[in-house]
């Protein structure tokens, strides 16, 4: 559906025009597993071995797993009830439907801002980038499975620039000024004296 989508608005054959290579009536047996590159539904529980491999696009229209992503915001949790109706009873990690008397167990990623199953979220707990960017908070909140492997993984990256994303913190931290000072003073000695070595 998802390849016939693409051609919409096209002229496309009948589908009687078409010459099948085996008609249907030819092969009784059962189709073949899901390409590892098209969607799949974590409701299909016919094809469960599938999950185990590494598959390049998962999900359908009502769910898709969480993706590597920077977040420098800080997520304001809604109340519990809005969220999951907002990811349509599923857990934003695996995609299990969660029946409506049991959304109580799902937990709260403080990352993602999502809400997460027993299974992918077991309580893990990280520093938030956006919390440490927006209000010099190094506390640890708990993270989905998910979040934590990119957190740990990210860890030790520059991949922030304290200036460009919030440049009030400098006014706000005295100690991050002084590095900050620290620093340039010692690029413009560091240039000075490779630009003009005698001098």
């Amino acid at each position: 559906m998802g390849l016939l989508k693409q051609f919409e608005g096209m002229q496309l054959p009948a589908a009687s025009e078409l010459e099948w290579l085996v008609p249907e009536h030819d092969a009784p047996q059962k189709l073949l597993p899901i390409p590892d590159s098209m969607p799949i539904s974590p409701d299909d529980g016919e094809h469960a071995d599938i999950y185990k491999l590494r598959i390049r696009v998962r999900g359908n229209l009502e769910w898709a797993p969480p993706r590597p992503q920077i977040i420098f915001n800080i997520h304001t949790a809604p109340t519990r009830k809005v969220a999951v109706t907002k990811q349509n009873y599923r857990c934003a990690g695996c995609g299990i439907r969660i029946e409506p008397d049991y959304i109580k167990r799902l937990r709260y990623c403080e990352y993602l801002g999502k809400y997460f199953c027993q299974c992918c979220h077991e309580n893990a707990q990280s520093v938030i980038p956006g919390r440490i960017l927006r209000k010099w908070d190094f506390s640890k909140y708990y993270v989905s499975n998910f979040s934590k492997d990119l957190l740990t993984k990210i860890w030790s990256d520059p991949l922030f620039n304290v200036h460009d994303i919030n440049n009030a913190m400098y006014k706000k931290v005295k100690a991050l000024e002084q590095v900050r000072v620290g620093v340039s003073s010692f690029l413009h000695k560091a240039i000075v004296s490779w630009s003009f070595p005698y001098a």
